[in-house]
Parts: structure tokens; C-alpha cells; sequence
């Protein structure tokens, strides 16, 4: 089961006393990126992670 962004800050921030607060700099935009030589030959779960964070 998946939770929304904002309710896992939520849940986060009660339990330890911190605050999310989203960045507007231009230094802080961030393209994400992952690389690997071969998906084929990652472990399953690895693959899985892989393949949901690669952008499509």
C-alpha cells in the first residue's frame, strides 16, 4: 500500500517534531537519474525499484 507524499510528512513530522518545506530556488530544482549496465541482470527486487523510478 502506497501513501500520499503528504501524509507520510504528516506522519513523519508528529513522530519527529521536523517540518517538510518545499524549495522554490533555481539551485534546488534537481533532475533525478538512475544507471545501471543492465537491467536484466539486477535482482528482482532492485529491478523492481529500477523500473519504477525510470521516467517513461
Amino acid at each position: 500500500m502506497q501513501f500520499p507524499s503528504s501524509l507520510k510528512r504528516q506522519r513523519c513530522g508528529r513522530s519527529a517534531k521536523i517540518a517538510a518545506l518545499r524549495l522554490t530556488d533555481d539551485w534546488a530544482t534537481r533532475q533525478p537519474s538512475e544507471c545501471t549496465r543492465s537491467a536484466e541482470e539486477l535482482a528482482p527486487p532492485a529491478r523492481d525499484l529500477f523500473e519504477r523510478l525510470a521516467v517513461k
